[in-house]
């Protein structure tokens, strides 16, 4: 069986590689470089917990109309005209509800259970890259704060996750972690979660695919997707790739790739920054989430990560400086002794956002032998093991698999085989 998988990011690499570990001749085929448009910007948390609930959540969406009038909030919608943005955002309301919460954290949940283990599944066969079990420490700057916290640690146990997290005061958040500084108050650990510098994971996966005789192509963007009878045809720019089976990941770009085949995804980015330090001035233990930031820090084998804010655009690679600013503020205000230093590297993150919260895992009704993995937002690095290891299963032995029943693309897709601007409305959450 020949299977092509479209993006060459965390989410289709840990998909061709669950799919050539069943034995099907994978080919990948990435639009730019490796991992260049998400995970060199990414925190890389391996966190079944925290990564399990939703962005759509109850409160969100008023505390996002607060934040529009601060062009350096954590999270900005950048306003247009346009109605596909209006369709994003009336869904995302919708979505916010608490019953449809709660069936959204009932699925994370129940697909992410699986994420740790298949980590270590790759590593013991043979696949190379940086992790660390280290748990997720909150610092926070209040205690009200970290109790809120707990309250959503309550939820993700109430729907089945199985890690164990600590309360923190003051005096036992600084023990843990010395270098943070006095205006934290109070905190959370949650001793489950991981964490991984996610460039690593992309080049890991995509060696051992090319160590056992599979092709990973990189700079090689598909143009258009067609069936010819039995058989899928790829046409990139000077040739046409022929293969029974494709797996679209193309992060953000999924939609136009799949829109001509009558299947409607209205991606958004989900524009993240992420500062990497090499040799960081302070020595930081653990993975931590700054809470009232809302900033990542990553504390990887020589050098620290910051990455924070959720811009729900379309695609842009520019830098904005007082989305810099507010985060390099954040490791001032929060870590002890932090100098006001320029970063190594700067790098934005193009994180495909669906207005349910939800990814799109699985195949496509009408069209055999398609599929499409994406959508996975701010958590691709954590849901890239489970969602590829369930896709092979699809893809592969042609199997239902109930954990993805709730992710499936045709939630989205329109009674009719052909396109439509307008979007029906979802079957599940």
């Amino acid at each position: 069986m020949k299977v092509a998988v479209i993006g060459g990011g965390a989410i289709g690499l840990a998909a061709a590689y669950f799919i050539a570990e069943k034995g099907a001749d994978v080919t990948v085929l990435e639009r730019g470089r490796l991992g260049e448009t998400t995970s060199e910007a990414s925190a890389g948390w391996l966190t079944p917990g925290i990564s399990s609930i939703p962005v759509a959540a109850p409160g969100v969406v008023p505390q996002a109309l607060r934040w529009m009038v601060r062009p350096d909030s954590p999270f900005y919608v950048h306003p247009r005209l346009s109605p596909s943005l209006a369709s994003f955002l009336i869904r995302f309301w919708r979505s916010s509800s608490s019953m449809r919460f709660q069936a959204a954290l009932r699925a994370l949940v129940a697909l992410n259970r699986s994420t740790l283990p298949l980590l270590d599944e790759m590593r013991t066969n043979g696949v190379q890259f940086e992790m660390h079990n280290r748990g997720l420490l909150f610092a926070c700057l209040s205690r009200q704060a970290a109790a809120k916290e707990a309250e959503a640690y309550n939820l993700l146990r109430q729907a089945g996750f199985e890690g164990d997290f600590t309360l923190l005061d003051a005096d036992e958040i600084h023990a843990l972690e010395p270098t943070l500084s006095d205006t934290v108050e109070a905190g959370l650990y949650s001793k489950l979660e991981r964490h991984s510098r996610p460039e690593t994971i992309v080049a890991g996966l995509a060696a051992h695919l090319r160590q056992h005789g599979l092709t990973v192509r990189e700079h090689s963007p598909v143009l258009k997707i067609t069936k010819r009878q039995t058989v899928w045809e790829l046409r990139l720019r000077d040739e046409v790739i022929q293969t029974d089976k494709v797996v679209v990941a193309a992060g953000v770009w999924t939609g136009e790739l799949v829109r001509p085949l009558g299947l409607r995804l209205n991606f958004l980015s989900g524009k993240g920054y992420g500062l990497t330090f090499e040799q960081p001035p302070v020595t930081v233990q653990h993975p931590m989430y700054l809470i009232e930031a809302k900033v990542a820090l990553s504390p990887y084998t020589g050098a620290l990560r910051l990455g924070g804010t959720l811009e729900l655009m379309r695609p842009d690679a520019t830098l904005a400086s007082r989305r810099l600013a507010a985060i390099r503020a954040a490791a001032r205000k929060y870590l002890r002794d932090w100098p006001d230093i320029e970063p190594t590297m700067a790098r934005t993150g193009q994180r495909p956002m669906l207005p349910d919260s939800l990814p799109a895992i699985g195949p496509v009704n009408g069209h055999d032998g398609l599929f499409v993995s994406a959508g996975h937002g701010m958590v691709g690095i954590t849901m890239s093991a489970p969602s590829g290891a369930a896709l092979a299963a699809a893809v592969v032995d042609g199997k239902t698999v109930p954990e993805l029943m709730p992710f499936s693309p045709n939630r989205f897709r329109r009674h009719s085989s052909q396109p439509s601007d307008v979007e029906s409305e979802p079957v599940a959450a």
